[in-house]
């Protein structure tokens, strides 16, 4: 996995981590005050179980992506990869270099920013969950 993670796409994966975490757990927190009215369950059994059990279902169906499973359209056109140019090699100042965003990342890479935040947060769901249940 380490091969595929290059060292400017940790910013758009944290990114993502922070605002799946709170979305989720603001979820839970939602879950917690309204569903939960009598609390029989505790906030860290069932809805952290449940959100990290779709996270990691989220971690699935991008590993299917990156392994070009797709259903296609009728009007889906399917894409040749790209040749690749070698590079040269000279020395390089990254001084200026600019950040890069999640949106400026090619298809591959985002797909893999989306695998990697859903594992690390669905495994920062479902942790606490499992502890307690067992």
């Amino acid at each position: 996995m380490k091969k595929y993670i290059k060292p400017y796409m940790i910013r758009p994966i944290l990114y993502k981590i922070i605002t799946k975490f709170s979305i989720g757990l603001t979820l839970c927190l939602l879950w917690d005050r309204f569903l939960n009215k009598e609390k029989l369950y505790s906030i860290w059994e069932y809805p952290f179980f449940l959100t990290g059990c779709i996270l990691l279902s989220g971690v699935w169906f991008c590993y299917l992506k990156l392994d070009h499973f797709t259903i296609h359209h009728l009007l889906e056109r399917k894409q040749h990869p790209s040749k690749k140019h070698h590079a040269t090699k000279s020395m390089v100042d990254f001084a200026d270099e600019k950040i890069i965003s999640f949106d400026e990342l090619t298809p591959k890479e985002q797909t893999i920013c989306n695998l990697c935040s859903n594992l690390i947060t669905g495994i920062l769901f479902l942790l606490p969950a499992l502890i307690l249940l067992l």
